[in-house]
């Protein structure tokens, strides 16, 4: 059951790899799911167990069972293999690539590889189910038989026992939205964590190529080969790619061009055959020659070494002498360092002998000298105590009178310090009396001159912050003055758009629609069911719903959503891309056309949170294949309308999973814990007539908003300019506050 499969309803059955007994050809599962049951819970368990009476042993690697939780189209989904041919037959949009793409997933491959407009999503996250923030994808394979896969990084215990316990092999793949519309994938094996490449192991020891299209041809592969069915060269690569022969035959080339250099280079050595023995005699001349002068100079080498050791031995000889002759001097030479010695010793006695004699005749003419000095300054102390007797006798009468002198004077000094003093301590009291009543008045002046420099800095603070609020109120409304302008001035370029086009919601899409559609109802259609679009045509937008006009546009996938045309087969599909190439072209490169086969009229069940009203109560769609399509594509059934960011926050509120637009456009959505906010969209947040309406209404509408952006815009601008005059006279207000408070410090 495991080299091939199917999802496209009408590709024939290929041939399976192994098949088993006539009697047991095939087992089928129908499955069959409609959007007027979009509850996977609400129905019957479609799962049934398939295996094989005829008692043979599966081989390792076939597919036991397959569960899906929130993956792409299925919220809970399994199904049992059997053991040989599957069948899994279903509508549009049931989920039967889903099922081949969860298989792919699990083994490490990339679902999406070959993804165009028959294949669904091209991202990741396009995998995990819309309004969820995560997927399980559970695949179990047979490995009982012989050559079974064993985890590398088990102990050996752990192997051995694994193979006698487990018969097969558990793939778990869990996808986790994450911030920034990112997906984190991570795998299991049997319950352990693994990395994608030993995943890809595990698929390449069951030889299990999940990318190979002739293992597994997925509905976008199947597209691919059937629009290239008219070249023969890109069928010729296909399946050399899809069978690996692509690299043999890469090789072969390079053989082929390695073989062709080869025997061009053989030509020309052929040609060059006669000059190369010439040259060949010449080089053995010159090897002849050059023999015998190596023979030559190695006889020369010997004589050379045969003179070397001759004169070596003579050298010998000489050094033998020279080294008897020193022997002998070295003899001489330690009897005459002994005697050295000696007479060294004796010289040493000697002066130690000099020595102390020396120091004996320094101290006795050092004592000598003291006392020849003690003599001297005894005989000059006689004759001074003589001179002052002398003086001492005469001076005594001198002395006296002196002393009465003296006496005369301390008696006048103390009469005038005394009065002095008098005098001194009430000048003192004086200047202390004026030094406390100055030190008061500065005091007071100096308390005076703060309070009023504390002043002038508050004020020149108050002035500083009035300028900055000022300065701040008026960039903001210059700001917010240009913002509106510019969308005034977009709001009267669509309502000149608006008038331009009214009556004629083809013209809104582009100039050559009319044309192409009246094209398309003229034209043969192989499948005999002519295309439906734009889709925007057939929608009608409610009048009481008039104000949510843009919204429900850019809901609705605006420009490229509800400009689509809807075909009934691949082959439609073509002749309608053929059928624009010629009429528009203009639109060849942006137009988007769906495939659907014609249903009956979907019976969406609708969600309802706080009473605010969906994009699908908003409009009236009357064709039933243009209904169909938009619940395929953009569910309108489960995107609700809001207000403001206040209603989004009721509706987080609730923990309940949702996505809203509000009248900007920005959108709100919560996916399990996470609860994000996208900005508004660039286009701005006026209705650009994708949908059918009363054109008065638009006009109205879009006049009403240039009216309302116009007078915003001028009170702002007024804002702004009375923002500015406040800024100078604040900035007046700070030079004075400042100046004052210079004069105050």
């Amino acid at each position: 059951n495991r080299p091939v499969a199917c999802s496209h309803p009408s590709a024939r059955a290929q041939p399976a790899r192994r098949c088993g007994q006539p009697s047991e050809r095939l087992r089928s599962l129908a499955m069959r799911r409609s959007r007027a049951d979009p509850d996977p819970s609400d129905r019957p368990a479609a799962r049934q167990r398939i295996e094989s009476s005829s008692g043979d042993s599966l081989e390792n690697g076939v597919l036991r069972s397959l569960t899906l939780t929130h993956f792409k189209a299925h919220s809970h989904f399994h199904i049992d293999f059997g053991s040989h041919v599957n069948f899994i037959v279903g509508s549009n949009g049931t989920g039967k690539s889903a099922i081949l793409a969860g298989i792919i997933q699990a083994l490490g491959g990339n679902p999406n590889k070959h993804s165009s407009t028959a294949g669904g999503a091209k991202a990741a996250q396009g995998l995990v189910q819309d309004g969820k923030d995560y997927s399980v994808i559970e695949l179990v394979l047979h490995n009982g038989s012989e050559d079974p896969y064993i985890q590398p990084n088990r102990s050996s215990q752990s192997q051995l026992r694994a193979r006698d316990e487990l018969d097969s092999i558990t793939i778990r793949n869990e996808l986790t939205r994450m911030p920034g519309n990112k997906v984190k994938s991570t795998y299991k094996i049997n319950g352990i964590s693994a990395s994608r490449k030993e995943v890809a192991e595990v698929a390449e020891h069951f030889n299990l190529q999940v990318e190979n299209p002739c293992a597994i041809l997925t509905q976008a592969v199947h597209a691919t080969f059937l629009r290239n069915a008219k070249d023969g060269r890109k069928r010729y690569d296909f399946f050399l790619a899809a069978c690996n022969a692509d690299v043999v035959r890469d090789r072969l080339r390079g053989c082929h061009e390695h073989h062709t250099l080869i025997a061009t280079a053989l030509a020309a050595h052929e040609e060059s055959g006669v000059p190369l023995s010439d040259r060949l005699a010449r080089c053995r001349a010159l090897v002849e020659k050059a023999t015998q002068r190596d023979r030559l100079e190695r006889e020369v080498s010997a004589a050379e070494g045969e003179l070397a050791w001759a004169e070596v031995g003579k050298a010998e000889a000489e050094a033998q002498e020279a080294a008897a002759a020193v022997g002998e001097l070295e003899a001489k030479r330690e009897a005459a360092e002994r005697a050295r010695a000696n007479i060294e010793e004796q010289q040493s006695a000697l002066r130690a002998q000099t020595e102390e004699l020396m120091r004996e005749r320094e101290a006795r003419m050092a004592q000598l000298g003291a006392a020849n000095k003690a003599k001297a300054e005894a005989a000059a102390a006689h004759r001074r105590a003589q001179r002052g007797a002398a003086e001492a006798e005469s001076g005594t009468t001198e002395v006296a009178a002196a002393l009465r002198a003296a006496r005369t004077r301390q008696a006048n000094i103390e009469a005038n310090y005394a009065k002095s003093a008098a005098s001194l301590e009430t000048d003192r009291r004086s200047a202390m009396d004026k030094l406390t009543g100055a030190r008061a008045a500065a005091e007071a002046e100096a308390a005076a001159a703060a309070a009023e420099a504390n002043k002038a800095t508050e004020v020149y603070d108050r002035a500083m912050q009035e300028a900055r609020g000022a300065k701040a109120r008026g960039a903001e409304a210059s700001k917010r003055a240009t913002l509106l302008k510019s969308q005034a001035d977009e709001t009267a370029h669509d309502v000149g758009r608006a008038r331009s086009a009214a009556g004629d919601v083809l013209r809104t899409f582009d100039a050559k629609m009319p044309q192409l559609v009246e094209a398309i109802r003229q034209a043969q259609w192989p499948s005999g069911v002519r295309p439906t679009g734009p889709l925007g045509a057939n929608v009608r937008l409610k009048s009481e719903m008039r104000q949510y006009a843009s919204v429900v546009e850019n809901a609705l996938g605006g420009l490229k959503g509800l400009g689509a045309f809807v075909v009934d087969s691949f082959a439609d599909e073509r002749a309608l891309l053929t059928l624009i190439a010629r009429v528009a072209p203009s639109l060849s490169r942006n137009l988007k056309v769906i495939i659907q086969k014609a249903e009956a009229r979907f019976q969406p069940r609708r969600t309802s949170l706080l009473g605010f009203p969906t994009v699908l109560d908003a409009i009236e769609v009357a064709d039933v294949c243009t209904f169909n399509a938009l619940l395929n594509n953009s569910s309108p059934e489960n995107v609700l309308l809001i207000q403001t960011y206040d209603d989004a926050k009721r509706l987080w509120a609730t923990n309940q999973p949702f996505r809203a637009y509000d009248m900007e456009l920005a959108v709100y959505f919560t996916r399990g814990s996470l609860q994000a906010r996208e900005p508004p969209m660039k286009d701005g947040a006026s209705a650009r007539g994708l949908i059918a309406m009363d054109s008065a209404d638009v006009i109205r509408g879009l006049e009403e908003q240039h009216a309302s952006l116009a007078s915003a815009a001028a009170e702002a601008g007024a804002l702004a300019q009375r923002a500015a005059r406040e800024e100078q006279a604040a900035r007046r207000a700070e030079e004075e506050a400042g100046r004052e408070g210079s004069a105050a410090a």
